[in-house]
C-alpha cells in the first residue's frame, strides 16, 4: 500500500527492468507514480497505523481486515 498521503489508489508493483526482471526492494505506485523503497514504505505505513491507533484506539480503515461472517466458516 502506497504511503503517500495524497495517493488515491494505493496500489504498488515491483519495478521491472528489461532484461533484468523484477527488482523486489523497489516499488512504484500505479496511482501517484512515486518510486518507493519497500522497507521505507513499510516503515511509513507502520508509523501511520501506530499514530492513528494511539489517537483513536482502532486501525485506520484502509488497514482494517475485511469483516467476515462468523457463520460462513461453520460447516
Amino acid at each position: 500500500m502506497c504511503s503517500n498521503p495524497s495517493c488515491l489508489l494505493k496500489t504498488l508493483e515491483n519495478v521491472r527492468i528489461p532484461d533484468v526482471g523484477k527488482i523486489h526492494n523497489l516499488w512504484t505506485c500505479n496511482s501517484c507514480n512515486k518510486l518507493w523503497n519497500r522497507d521505507t514504505n513499510a516503515a511509513r505505513n507502520i508509523y501511520s497505523i501506530a499514530s492513528f491507533m494511539q489517537k483513536n484506539n482502532l486501525r485506520p480503515s484502509r488497514f482494517q481486515r475485511p469483516a467476515t461472517d462468523p457463520q460462513s466458516s461453520i460447516s
